[in-house]
């Protein structure tokens, strides 16, 4: 209800004093995320990772600011105004096609915002979430993400549902850039080996629906919405490894958007720790041997 009180062209510096109310605050992940930076060092040059920390945060308390402001942008019917689509026709497309098609993001810019919005101007959406752990913030954003049409299917026991999704011919939202742990496929994410959700790449090589990479940023006072040419399914059919590979090449249109803007990517999530943990665990074995 305070928030809301300010106008949204405030939301910028809001986000920056909550920002580095988080930054301080959470020990733990600002530590990861500077742990990630300096390990991504190389991949970043020319950037530096102790700006982009900064910024960051920056990022991620104006995303948590903006999200408490939408109920009032739907209201008054300004949200339009503020997301801009790029290469909508892609989506279009591909729906007449008839096969659906599965959206990847990444934790980048106003994603949620992004969602809303796609949602609102009549695309068929479902999001791929899992609960946060936080339930005050968990029932907000799901009555935010609903309130325009969105789907929201959860990820435990979700797989029937997301090819029932495909089959409609609807658009599956999948988060790309987080850790799968034991169930995920081997990749190199910004230098790094990741394990990565195989289910969109399943999905895809199963149905035939392409995916989509889904690029979003804040630039010039815009969100941004950009969708990439499609990547189908037919041409990694045939390769050793296809849902390894389509996999790949999905994560590495991530990573060059992740390059082009890292400031505006959520470092604090650490998606490699499970694959280095067990590369880790490896050393004694090989030493030993």
């Amino acid at each position: 209800m305070i928030v809301q009180t300010f106008p949204f062209s405030a939301a910028p510096r809001l986000g920056r004093w909550l920002g580095r109310a988080l930054r301080t605050g959470s020990e733990k992940r600002t530590r990861i995320a500077a742990e990630n930076l300096s390990r991504s060092r190389e991949t970043l040059l020319p950037h530096l990772p102790a700006e982009i920390l900064e910024k960051a945060f920056d990022n991620l308390g104006q995303g948590m600011v903006e999200l408490l402001m939408t109920p009032r942008l739907l209201q008054s019917h300004r949200l339009e105004g503020l997301v801009r689509f790029e290469k909508r026709d892609v989506i279009r497309r591909l729906l007449d096609e008839g096969r659906g098609a599965i959206l990847a993001i990444a934790h980048s810019g106003n994603y949620e915002l992004a969602g809303i919005a796609l949602a609102r101007s009549g695309c068929p959406l479902t999001s791929l979430a899992r609960p946060i752990v936080n339930r005050w913030m968990d029932r907000y954003l799901r009555r935010l993400r609903t309130s325009t049409g969105q789907r929201i299917l959860p990820r435990e026991a979700a797989a029937p549902g997301m090819v029932r999704v495909l089959r409609r011919n609807e658009l599956l939202v999948v988060q790309m850039d987080l850790d799968a742990k034991d169930s995920g496929v081997h990749v190199d994410f910004m230098g790094r080996p990741m394990l990565a959700l195989r289910s969109p790449a399943v999905l895809s090589l199963r149905v035939g629906s392409p995916i989509v990479v889904v690029d979003t940023y804040r630039a010039g006072g815009v969100h941004h919405c950009a969708f990439s040419d499609p990547i189908y399914p037919a041409p990694f059919r045939g390769l050793p490894d296809p849902t390894s590979a389509l996999t790949q090449c999905v994560m590495e249109r991530v990573e060059s958007q992740v390059r082009r803007r890292p400031d505006q990517w959520m470092w604090m999530l650490d998606p490699w720790r499970s694959a280095e943990k067990a590369m880790r665990s490896l050393i004694p074995q090989t030493e030993s041997s």
